[in-house]
Formats: structure tokens, C-alpha cells, sequence
């Protein structure tokens, strides 16, 4: 993840932006039985206008290979909000 991006997110977030190894391995696991995969950063959205903003700036700032990458964590996140 580069700076721009952390930056952004943390804009956005303010103190609900991890990229702390503890804080990214604890939400790693999920409930499948694959081997967890660290995050760069996790973040702690409180309303979906949190979500679509954070995916606006995503969206602007990465390429199309770290895109890809973030369908999942956007999937996940939605799921998240909505509990």
C-alpha cells in the first residue's frame, strides 16, 4: 500500500486505521480453511459512507493489480457494517 493511500485512509478513518502486524493478523482468519493472508492495513468503517469513501479513494489511487485484490476486503467489509 503506498503512502498516498495510507494517507487517504487515514483522513478518512482517523484513529480507526491499523497497520500494526497484531491488529492485521487477528482479522486475517476467517472461517474458511485457508491459510491467513496479512493485510497492509485494516480499517474500521462506522457507516457505509465511511466504505464508499474509502473505495472511491482506493479506486483512484491503485492499479489495476491491487485492485483486484481489494474485491474481497470490500466484500468483507460490507458484510461487517451491516452486523
Amino acid at each position: 500500500m503506498n503512502e498516498l493511500v495510507q494517507t487517504e485512509l487515514k483522513k478518512i478513518f482517523n484513529g480507526r486505521f491499523s497497520t500494526s502486524e497484531s491488529t492485521r493478523a487477528n482479522y486475517a482468519r476467517g472461517e474458511d480453511t485457508y491459510e491467513p493472508v496479512l493485510s497492509q492495513a485494516v480499517v474500521f468503517p462506522e457507516t457505509n459512507e465511511e466504505v464508499s469513501k474509502s473505495l472511491m479513494e482506493d479506486f483512484q489511487l491503485l492499479n489495476p493489480q491491487e485492485l483486484i485484490m481489494q474485491e474481497e476486503r470490500i466484500l468483507m467489509s460490507q458484510y461487517y457494517l451491516k452486523q
